[in-house]
């Protein structure tokens, strides 16, 4: 009996790990992050020399770093490359819950930004200030829910 359930667990150790294919996809989709990543370092290198400072040093990181993030995100989702361990619980109703609970709550943060608020001051003296990282935050978590949703609808829609 102990026998059978060690080679349970060794099977299901073997199902969590990730295949060739999905390391090469993810690494592939790292470097392609990175070369952007790179792109947008030398714009804002150019942009530095030629016009000054255009942002305040936490936004402009927040969205040099979020704009590669999302791209490797979405196209581990995409192309079947995210980690098992992750991505088992899809079917379970507790992660949908989840997602749409995330989902409404940006879409209160944004509606506390932009409708609700005093005053929005997203460029101040031709500079982007900092309160447009509750705009990138609330944008990017909405985006990967939204990629989330998708995702579980067309793997529901092959079961």
């Amino acid at each position: 009996m102990n026998k059978d359930y060690s080679q349970l667990i060794e099977e299901e150790i073997k199902k969590e790990q990730p295949t060739q294919e999905e390391l090469n996809k993810r690494h592939k989709f790292g470097f392609h992050a990175f070369i952007i990543l790179l792109i947008l370092e030398t714009v804002n290198m150019l942009i530095k020399s030629l016009y000054g400072t255009w942002a305040e040093p936490y936004a402009e990181y927040s969205l040099m770093l979020c704009i590669p993030a999302l791209y490797f995100i979405s196209q581990c989702i995409f192309n079947n490359a995210v980690d098992r361990r992750y991505y088992a619980p899809i079917s379970k109703i507790g992660l949908w819950s989840i997602t749409l609970l995330i989902l409404f709550f940006d879409i209160g943060e944004l509606l506390s930004i932009t409708v609700f608020s005093d005053h929005l001051q997203l460029i101040s003296n031709g500079i982007v200030t900092d309160e447009v990282l509750n705009i990138i935050w609330a944008i990017s978590s909405t985006y990967l829910c939204v990629i989330f949703w998708i995702k579980r609808r067309t793997i529901l829609e092959k079961v």
